[in-house]
């Protein structure tokens, strides 16, 4: 690996020809044919191979910063497209010839892309970390990791696993798995397929679930096929050739139980059929780290003393910052590009849309009894009591620059701070922590409007091992004020589809809606006047950690 960006000998050899023949950024397209012969009397690899490693690096959906630009369809032949270096990729090619300092290419897009076991992992969060570092060299592990976050992959799959492990430097087997979403404004419940794993693709998806489809071609002597109730399989997708668009629709039978398919989908194999073997609908891999992560950070920094890291920060940022944007993703999950403090690009918008009457949706039967939830929050901000089935002590204390938790969740020790930011676009929130030895980080970004709590909110991080990514609408009405939220996402394998109001009087609260679609959320939050105490009851139905989650969520904007 080049020891100025991580990257490999063929990528930069392949930068350096880009170079020579003027493909540069904002100039002239070249192309590709002529890329790869020159490639191939330079560096002595075959073009067929060289044109994948060109491709790699040009894929949204392989790596998380692009160093090539493509013009046409990537996938076809050399003879109908053409390419040139991108910002990113002329910013790393200057960084290998020393003409700039190093640049953290290799950290951001890993290895994976490469057949190799090293996960990537947002720009914005390694640029983050770094310069935590270059402002305090004595940072904590703790607060470094915070600040990274967990590892992603490009498509934006669900990783589920422990991923501390792995950060610490650890062998540890991820399961990733694609986004499901469960469509009940039809008259046929729909489950919509998105964010799919590395080597899961939805042409091949689509083809293997098409047997379960009334008509569907069985293959011969497939004895133990069982049939799922499935009424229609759609490949949204078909036909883009930017795999990072991947969508398929599953269309159920009438009465047919979406968990049940979902449960058969991803955990057996049985379902899923390629060609004579049977996989289920999750990739599993190894990831494996040289060393600690947070120790591959402190190592990019200590071993480059002499060089100006904070420039060659801002440099990449900007260079994201001004990089075109992939295609958009179909309509069933946009991703804008928004702006967090700093000026660096961020992904966020990553949960659904709303069903249209949230608050009046008719429920299904309770499949698992809910959990009872009895708290007490009192003047001096002390959460005591218990809620779906553990014991919760905890203390929060506030101040101008944000506050601190500390207590205890379910015999797990609790210790988590916030700091809350302002700028021209909006309200920004970080809370970071600890809830046993699981790692507690969560970003918020709220945009303000007149007349109402707030437009909306996007709240994404990690919560005990599992991703968070929930999406926070301000309602008007409500309790009689405009001081209602709807709160859609999810934690890791559950879908939270809640809404949330206060009463314009303080005394009374509510939260409503459902966890997994089946299981109702019924809490009430009362405060008898003059008393500076609230009480907390109701039912909850999931995990102590979802109702972590969400106590979080609201935690953010209180």
């Amino acid at each position: 690996m080049g020891d100025r960006t991580g990257l490999g000998p063929l990528e930069v050899g392949l930068l350096e020809v880009l170079d020579e023949l003027g493909a540069r950024p904002a100039s002239r397209y070249v192309k590709t044919f002529r890329v790869l012969d020159l490639a191939v009397s330079r560096l002595g690899v075959g073009a067929n191979y060289l044109g994948e490693v060109l491709r790699d690096l040009a894929r949204p959906w392989r790596v998380m910063v692009r160093l090539v630009d493509f013009h046409g369809n990537i996938e076809a032949d050399s003879r109908y497209n053409e390419c040139r270096l991108s910002e990113v990729g002329a910013l790393a090619l200057a960084a290998e010839r020393r003409e700039l300092p190093a640049v953290p290419v290799g950290l951001i897009n890993g290895t994976v892309y490469q057949g190799g076991s090293q996960p990537s992992f947002p720009p914005d969060r390694v640029i983050g970390a770094l310069s935590e570092l270059l402002r305090d060299r004595e940072i904590g592990d703790q607060r470094l990791l915070a600040v990274l976050g967990s590892p992603v992959f490009p498509h934006g799959c669900r990783i589920v696993g422990d991923v501390g492990a792995a950060l610490a430097g650890e062998r540890t087997d991820l399961h990733l798995f694609p986004h499901i979403d469960t469509d009940w404004s039809a008259n046929q419940v729909a489950l919509d397929l998105t964010h799919f794993p590395p080597e899961l693709w939805a042409d091949d998806l689509a083809r293997s679930l098409e047997q379960h489809a009334p008509g569907g071609e069985r293959m011969e002597r497939d004895f133990d096929f069982e049939r799922l109730p499935i009424a229609e399989v759609m490949n949204v997708s078909a036909g883009l050739a930017d795999h990072s668009n991947e969508h398929v629709r599953i269309v159920l039978e009438e009465d047919a139980d979406p968990e049940d398919v979902i449960a058969k989908l991803i955990y057996s194999g049985d379902a899923v059929r390629y060609f004579w073997t049977r996989t289920p609908l999750r990739y599993d891999m190894t990831v494996a780290f040289r060393q600690p992560v947070t120790a591959l950070l402190r190592s990019w920094i200590d071993t480059r003393r002499e060089e100006d890291l904070n420039a060659s920060l801002r440099a990449l940022s900007e260079a994201i910052d001004t990089a075109p944007s992939p295609p958009a993703r179909p309509p069933v999950r946009g991703i804008p590009l928004t702006k967090i403090p700093g000026g660096v690009p961020r992904l966020l918008n990553r949960s659904r849309t709303f069903p249209a009457d949230l608050a009046n949706q008719t429920l299904l039967d309770v499949i698992e009894p809910p959990h009872p939830v009895n708290l007490t929050y009192t003047a001096g901000d002390h959460l005591t009591g218990t809620a779906s089935g553990v014991a919760i002590d905890s203390t929060i204390s506030r101040a101008a620059g944000g506050g601190h938790g500390d207590g205890a969740i379910a015999d797990q020790a609790l210790r988590v701070e916030w700091h809350p930011t302002q700028n021209s676009d909006g309200y920004y929130l970080t809370l970071a922590g600890t809830l046993g030895d699981h790692l507690i980080h969560i970003d918020a970004a709220l945009q303000p409007a007149p007349g109402r709590l707030f437009e909306h909110a996007e709240v994404h991080g990690t919560l005990a091992g599992e991703q968070l990514d929930v999406r926070v609408e301000g309602v008007s009405g409500g309790l009689g004020s405009s001081d209602t939220v709807a709160i859609d996402g999810t934690l890791g394998d559950h879908h939270l589809a809640l809404y949330a109001a206060l009463a314009s009087s303080l005394t009374r609260g509510i939260i409503r809606g459902t966890i997994n679609h089946h299981h109702p959320v019924h809490i009430d939050a009362t405060a008898p006047p003059g008393k500076a105490t609230i009480h907390i009851t109701g039912t909850f139905p999931g995990p102590p950690n979802l109702l972590t989650a969400l106590l979080a969520v609201l935690l953010a904007f209180m």
